[in-house]
């Protein structure tokens, strides 16, 4: 999958601007915070450089996945591994030159996992799929992939600068998300036909509220 922009060069230009104006921060007006966050991106690093108290640009990026949690689908529990989320950067305006901030600007990735079901062949467990029954020996491991893979633009409120912050807000973002089975039934044209319908229900579900939850919690320490 192409991305039309990457966050790990984000991070490096913003560090660039910080190393740019650190070193003269009464005549620019510049104030710089960095910190360690939690979001729905993740565990990583995040900073804000803020121009003339009014302007600030935030860039995060994060280097640790949530973890693993479990979801209900094909009539059985599965347990969800999330890879590396992604980052964002936000162009942020503070209207009385506080704290408080809104802006908007880019999220790229998101959340992305593994879902695998592997039931036991012989113990008579079934995949209910699209109406149809298929017994575990047919079907094998039903490994589903779910992926925020693109650059969607997102927007956000909240407070940002030294001390404690806080973030709320959205990406307009749909994942993709598609399955695949590893048993004997896998090429099988009929069980094809309903593994593909049972997931584009699961896309038209999704397509109805075409955004991705975004909140941000953290500390950011000033220089």
């Amino acid at each position: 999958m192409h991305h039309t922009i990457s966050i790990r060069r984000v991070m490096p230009a913003v560090a660039l601007v910080v190393a740019l104006f650190a070193g003269r921060p009464a005549v620019a007006q510049v104030s710089i915070s960095v910190g360690p966050h939690v979001s729905t991106l993740g565990v990583g690093l995040s900073g804000e450089v803020r121009l003339l108290r009014l302007v600030g640009v935030s860039a995060e990026y994060n280097f640790a996945p949530l973890s693993t949690f479990e979801r209900e689908g094909f009539s059985n529990r599965f347990v969800v591994e999330p890879t590396l989320g992604g980052g964002m950067i936000l162009v942020m305006l503070h209207p009385g030159g506080g704290k408080f901030a809104i802006g908007g600007g880019l999220m790229q990735g998101g959340l992305a996992a593994d879902g695998t079901i592997s039931l036991d062949s012989g113990s008579g467990a079934t995949f209910d799929i699209n109406g149809s029954s298929y017994s575990a020996a047919q079907v094998g491991s039903l490994i589903g992939e779910f992926e925020y893979g693109s650059t969607q633009p997102a927007f956000a409120l909240g407070v940002t600068g030294r001390g404690f912050n806080f973030l709320l807000g959205a990406a307009l973002a749909t994942p993709e998300l598609d399955a695949r089975a590893t048993g004997p039934i896998a090429s099988d044209p009929s069980f094809r036909a309903d593994l593909d319908a049972e997931l584009q229900d699961a896309r038209d579900d999704l397509e109805q509220i075409p955004v991705y939850p975004y909140i941000r919690l953290g500390w950011h320490f000033g220089f």
